[in-house]
């Protein structure tokens, strides 16, 4: 839902939009790469963690890793979304 991430101080519609459209493509992905046969349990498990998605987001729109693993480091959520969204405020401070 992008209105989740426009609540965020300084994510506008195009932003937010981005960032819904990357955690959509790697949640296909997954799902392809399921259709081609059982996945190994790492695989599934990595595939759908909602801190690595988050993770990955937050490296696509431009962050350092160092950045990343300290903002994912206190932000707290159950959702992919959630996580990047207090990433994203913490980013701001």
């Amino acid at each position: 839902d992008a209105e989740r991430f426009r609540t965020v101080p300084g994510i506008g519609k195009r932003t937010a939009d981005r960032i819904i459209v990357e955690l959509r493509e790697k949640v296909v992905g997954a799902r392809a790469l399921e259709a081609l046969g059982p996945p190994s349990e790492a695989d599934t498990d990595e595939g759908r963690d909602p801190r690595r998605l988050a993770r990955d987001g937050l490296l696509s729109l431009g962050f350092e890793l160092a950045e990343v693993d300290r903002l994912l480091g206190a932000a707290e959520g159950a959702s992919a979304e959630e996580i990047i969204a207090h990433a994203l405020k913490a980013a701001r401070r």
